[in-house]
């Protein structure tokens, strides 16, 4: 469905402008770099080199840059496991100076100028604004959604102005405003592991639960469009 010349016509109407108030940070690391017990954080970035590139190339068609937050990482640092993107967003938190921040995983593409994300969130009236997904991942959070009451009587709610198929958090992209990062800064490290997967998902969903309201699911896809259960054909450029 992506070939490289859908992404050739989307990079060529980009209008290059600086960034405003906004830090982009992603996530890239080389595999060969890292403890075996990391490698497979990220199953869906496996061809890491190509992934890497769909992100910066965008980036570099905006006329904009980002911030890898695996730069200088020591990976020796922990002697266990950790929910490593929480703990690498935490480490670079004391040197932005934006008053938002927009991440993390480097499987995305922005079909507007990031200043639009910001724009839009906003008015959204929340805090921390992820992506939201169709499907649960890990697939043991789907038990922790089952009994999570006012998750889904807000999923009703909001299904009242019409049908809403996404419904899971997905922490690969989202923004932020900063002060709020720095404000649950201790949940961001403390919080436990979700069922031993040192993936980031299960650890941000149990925060979503914690601090629910201020941080929300984009569910009407009004910044975000997840592409991982959606169907062939469904994306279009729209001139």
């Amino acid at each position: 469905m992506f070939t490289p010349d859908f992404f050739r016509n989307i990079y060529s109407t980009c209008k290059p402008q600086p960034l405003d108030d906004v830090t982009i940070l992603y996530m890239w690391f080389d595999p060969k770099d890292t403890p075996d017990t990391y490698v497979m954080q990220d199953q869906i970035m496996c061809d890491r080199v190509l992934t890497k590139e769909l992100l910066l190339s965008n980036l570099v068609s905006w006329g904009i840059e980002g911030t890898n937050l695996c730069e200088g990482w020591d990976w020796t640092r922990y002697e266990k496991p950790v929910a490593m993107k929480p703990h690498l967003l935490v480490q670079h938190l004391r040197s932005i100076t934006t008053t938002y921040v927009i991440g993390w995983d480097v499987d995305t593409f922005f079909t507007e100028h990031p200043n639009e994300v910001v724009r839009r969130f906003k008015y959204m009236e929340c805090d921390w604004l992820f992506n939201s997904s169709a499907t649960v991942f890990p697939f043991s959070l789907k038990e922790f959604y089952d009994d999570w009451e006012e998750h889904w009587n807000m999923l009703i709610e909001v299904a009242q102005q019409g049908s809403v198929p996404w419904r899971f958090l997905n922490s690969g992209l989202w923004i932020a405003r900063t002060d709020f990062l720095r404000e649950i800064t201790d949940d961001l490290i403390m919080t436990k592991l979700w069922d031993d997967d040192f993936g980031e998902q299960g650890h941000i969903t149990q925060l979503y639960k914690k601090h629910f309201g201020r941080i929300r699911q984009d569910l009407r896809c009004e910044i975000f469009q997840s592409m991982g259960s959606a169907p062939e054909g469904c994306l279009k450029l729209v001139p």
